[in-house]
């Protein structure tokens, strides 16, 4: 059973099933093109919809391993809990890569990476704080680091931050790296106007009736 965080009827109805996600790691063989995708700004429901098209988008094109590269000082914890439900359980491998501030509901989306990166800091930095649902952020890093689990439960009673290392000893980042392309990778933007390369969907541009 994939692992989904449950929005009830109020921010503080989000609950996190804690059983191991299967549906990133049925990749095909064959499928081995890699979307990366910059997600910067706020978090809400249109910017969720967007990463979700782009994401299926590619998908339908034969895409199966993507990277989203978060710099973000988090926005609707209820659009990140969506976010993160959808992550864990598309079809595809999911990568998060840390570039820049991942504060408060961003976190939640970064937890989402089957695999989870980060750039070197001072620069990158990890913010945990009090927020009224911060039982999502709890429970998504918890699953990640089960032994920080009172360490975080303490650490969210006050406004904390984490530099990548720090991080990283937290089992938050699994791996600190200075790059993020790969050969071959196609690059995707939300709310950034690039220049359309092959295999490139831009989320900004009007969908399809549905």
């Amino acid at each position: 059973m994939p692992t989904i965080l449950r929005v009830a009827s109020g921010l503080a109805g989000l609950a996190l099933c804690l059983a191991p996600s299967n549906a990133q790691t049925s990749v095909p063989a064959a499928a081995n093109r890699r979307a990366v995708i910059n997600f910067a700004g706020a978090i809400d429901n249109a910017k969720f919809e967007d990463l979700k098209y782009t994401i299926d988008s590619q998908i339908a094109r034969g895409v199966r391993k993507f990277t989203l590269l978060i710099s973000s000082a988090g926005g609707d914890m209820r659009a990140a809990a969506n976010a993160y439900n959808y992550l864990r359980t598309v079809p595809a491998e999911i990568t998060t890569f840390s570039i820049g501030n991942v504060y408060s509901s961003a976190l939640l989306l970064y937890c989402a990476g089957y695999r989870r990166y980060s750039l070197p800091g001072p620069d990158v930095r990890f913010l945990i704080q009090p927020t009224s649902a911060n039982d999502a952020i709890v429970q998504a890093v918890s699953y990640l680091a089960p032994s920080k689990m009172p360490e975080l439960q303490d650490a969210i009673k006050v406004q904390r931050i984490l530099l990548p290392e720090q991080a990283k000893a937290w089992g938050i980042v699994q791996e600190i790296r200075h790059e993020f392309m790969e050969p071959g990778a196609t690059f995707l933007a939300i709310d950034t106007p690039l220049p359309l390369i092959p295999f490139v969907t831009l989320v900004n541009t009007p969908q399809p009736a549905r």
